[in-house]
């Protein structure tokens, strides 16, 4: 099993490079000039040809790149071309607020989701498993934007019980907003995913002859069929993960939290350059790691997964 972790890892770098070189190459394809971004529209023709040279903008494409590449291979990711702020303690501030945001949806996820999955299929074409269909299917075909703006009013303005914006003094009920926005739309999709996955199990010759030597429902269905089960549910959710730790830029937009989403986010509006192509590592970097360390969350789930 050593060898195919040391395989993933060694898989990781031309990854890493190639997700760094089309990123390079996308923002030069996208019309537009960075250099206006920080000088604006009215500059004088010799303080664009300045800043151009002082940020490096007048070399050639690959010694631009073949320039970065050095830097980031000793972790530095350079200085924003609007604030000169360095990307590497940027991120470092930013990640924080992600990480916590990702965490309390992941957590509502798993609590809402996994549950309703599971009792759906254990009442399948009842009233109860319609019912759950249904407001999973609510759930998943609502736009972010419509339930953070509809969140906002109700809890923010309305009642007033939630702040709607920003991270304030970091408590909890800054992220919870968010968070239900973020949970509640993995937990639809979970919830659909679970119960079809339970289904395709209770269905199993092992899960008919637990039954006829008079096992109770419950130990049936949380000890037998919702443990092997469990391979592609934990998928989802470490994709879902992976998703949330590169950062919501939506979410975080619309409520004003400085994550990893809402600066990439900044970025390539302003077409900042050294920020999309440091922010993009990163969250390459992030999504590469929760893989792996899902392969290996794999044979604790189930001893029958191998890799020799």
């Amino acid at each position: 099993m050593s060898r195919y972790f040391i395989r993933r890892l060694l898989l990781v770098v031309p990854v890493l490079f190639g997700v760094s070189l089309f990123t390079f190459i996308l923002f030069f394809i996208v019309p537009g000039d960075p250099v206006l971004s920080v000088v604006g529209e009215r500059a004088s023709p010799e303080t664009v040809a300045l800043i151009r040279a002082e940020l490096g903008l007048d070399k050639p494409l690959p010694i631009q790149y073949a320039t970065w590449v050095g830097r980031a291979l000793k972790g530095d990711l350079g200085r924003s071309f609007l604030n000169r702020r360095s990307i590497t303690e940027s991120i470092q501030a930013r990640f924080p607020v992600t990480l916590r945001l990702s965490l309390y949806s992941l957590a509502i996820a798993v609590a809402l989701g996994i549950p309703a999955g599971v009792w759906a299929a254990v009442h399948k074409g009842t009233w109860i498993d319609a019912a759950l269909r249904n407001v999973s299917l609510i759930g998943v075909c609502t736009p972010v934007i419509f339930q953070g703006l509809a969140l906002q009013y109700i809890f923010g303005v309305w009642l007033g019980w939630l702040p709607v914006s920003g991270i304030g003094d970091g408590s909890w009920r800054h992220y919870l907003l968010p968070a239900v926005v973020l949970g509640t739309n993995i937990a639809a999709f979970q919830a659909r995913l679970s119960r079809a996955v339970v289904l395709e199990v209770l269905d199993q010759d092992y899960i008919r002859t637990a039954r006829a030597k008079g096992l109770s429902q419950r130990v049936i269905v949380y000890k037998h069929a919702l443990r092997n089960a469990m391979i592609p549910i934990v998928t989802a959710l470490g994709g879902s993960l992976g998703s949330l730790l590169v950062g919501s830029a939506l979410t975080e937009t619309i409520f004003a939290l400085p994550g990893i989403g809402s600066y990439t986010l900044d970025a390539v509006f302003a077409r900042d350059l050294p920020v999309v192509m440091g922010a993009f590592l990163f969250q390459a970097v992030v999504f590469v790691g929760v893989n792996v360390l899902l392969d290996g969350l794999y044979v604790l789930i189930d001893p029958r997964v191998r890799y020799d």
